[in-house]
């Protein structure tokens, strides 16, 4: 600590208010998302080392591929924050199901 300026520097608070959802060490879990505020549908998918939470993650490309993917009431809405790319590989466009 005394290279960032010492214990005098740490700003003590009765309540850690972080803005997103806390999904623990490990990325989103498998399935598609959408932030609050953007309207593109992200598919996260594969196998990894923890359960339901693979390496892969593409963009779906239009209304027409989200609904052969099963439609939109699969989607979940998160914060405009949330990195959804955590741990995974870099975005493609979703290949049609």
């Amino acid at each position: 600590m005394n290279a960032y300026g010492g214990f005098a520097q740490v700003r003590k608070v009765p309540v850690l208010a972080m803005v997103g959802r806390q999904t623990g060490d490990c990325g989103w879990p498998n399935g598609f998302y959408r932030r609050s505020n953007e309207p593109a549908v992200y598919r996260l998918s594969g196998q990894g080392v923890a359960p339901n939470i693979g390496a892969d993650i593409c963009h779906v490309v239009n209304e027409q591929q989200m609904a052969a993917f099963g439609g939109f009431r699969k989607v979940v809405v998160v914060e405009l924050i949330s990195d959804l790319g955590r741990g995974r590989r870099a975005v493609t466009e979703c290949k049609n199901p």
